[in-house]
């Protein structure tokens, strides 16, 4: 079935996005697979209701390491690879439409509009124009993924993959409804700079003042400089500003695991030093 498109969308308790998802493409795609890591809310049940598939997948806490496997299941010869926080807007269904009855290329690239906060957000890194990514793609034309600062994920064209990019107005992106509040962005920012810290550490790297004095310049230059931070105001500069933080976070993580250890190993020297104290 050359023209059948399986969506592709990763969950852990997304029950308040998965509807909004899953119904953008019910028209566009017939193979819905959700691919769910250990969901404890009816996040399984809302997709099998709208009539996706389900599957399970290991809970490693975010979801590059466990794209492959939903790959495998997929039905369609083409791919169409979303998050639950995410909508196809209807104008650019049917371009992908068009795009796959064509058949000319084997990977689609395709700006991301960010929304944060309840707003559209410009700039900061997060607009449009820097926020692109090969969300359509026929299978066995990315190649495997591959791990990009311990988070994300960063799939390349396989070499004679053919490559288009489409390109125009906010209907021909991916919707992203990004954080909600800055709860919801300071969870995730602690959450992921723990994992970034630990595959950090597994690859090799040192916490070192170099270390650190780099990668919080690479920010300053992508996020407040060419990201142009003031197009959001204080959503903007706060942005800006709790990306800082999170380098220094996995600075200071990295540096913690090296040393003394995790949580739990700390909670045993803090039982050591306490049954001293009463010796």
């Amino acid at each position: 079935m050359a023209d059948l498109i399986t969506a592709i969308i990763h969950t852990r308790n997304e029950e308040k996005n998965i509807r909004r998802a899953i119904e953008s493409i019910g028209d566009l795609c017939e193979d819905i697979l959700v691919a769910d890591m250990n969901s404890s809310d009816q996040t399984v049940e809302i997709a099998r209701s709208l009539g996706a598939r389900v599957i399970d997948v290991p809970d490693v806490g975010y979801v590059e390491p466990v794209r492959s496997l939903a790959e495998q299941a997929a039905l369609g010869e083409w791919i169409l690879r979303i998050d639950a926080d995410e909508i196809v807007p209807k104008e650019l269904c049917d371009k992908i439409r068009e795009v796959v009855a064509e058949g000319r290329v084997d990977v689609v690239r395709m700006c991301r509009l960010n929304f944060m906060f309840g707003k559209r957000v410009r700039g900061t890194g997060w607009q449009a124009s820097r926020d692109r990514h090969y969300f359509l793609f026929r299978r066995g034309a990315l190649q495997e993924w591959r791990i990009e600062n311990g988070i994300h994920g960063a799939p390349q064209p396989v070499a004679d993959a053919r490559v288009a990019d489409i390109q125009g107005g906010e209907n021909l992106c991916v919707w992203h409804f990004n954080y909600t509040d800055w709860n919801h962005f300071i969870e995730k920012l602690n959450r992921y700079s723990s994992v970034e810290a630990r595959e950090n550490l597994e690859k090799g790297l040192k916490p070192t003042l170099r270390f650190l004095a780099r990668n919080l310049m690479k920010e300053v230059v992508r996020r407040g400089v060419e990201g142009r931070p003031w197009r959001d105001g204080s959503t903007g500069f706060g942005l800006l500003w709790m990306q800082l933080t999170y380098r220094i976070l996995v600075f200071l993580k990295m540096r913690q695991n090296m040393g003394v250890g995790d949580r739990d190993s700390i909670e045993a020297i803090y039982g050591d030093l306490a049954s001293e104290a009463h010796r």
